[in-house]
């Protein structure tokens, strides 16, 4: 029983990913949790918005994977560029 539970916790729910750049903003690491919605995107907490009776359409909580660093020189110096890595499950699907 504990194992079909497992199980349908982890497939039975969209995985929500996606990455994004951040320029200047150092700090990310993996593990760390945000939340993120968009209503032109139609991104939101999918369980929760069915076990609500498909009336509340919460942030989904994801969490950072990994992150990618860049530095980029310019004529004012040099630029962090940051690639974060991001999905709905804190473990790899």
């Amino acid at each position: 029983m504990m194992l079909g539970e497992l199980i349908l916790r982890r497939t039975a729910w969209p995985i929500v990913t996606g990455s994004m750049r951040i320029i200047d903003a150092s700090g990310w690491y993996p593990g760390q949790k945000f939340t993120l919605y968009s209503e032109m995107r139609d991104i939101y907490d999918v369980k929760k918005w069915v076990q609500s009776d498909y009336s509340i359409k919460d942030p989904v909580t994801v969490y950072v994977t990994s992150v990618e660093r860049a530095y980029i020189p310019t004529n004012n110096g040099i630029i962090e560029e940051d690639r974060i890595n991001f999905s709905s499950y804190p473990w790899e699907t």
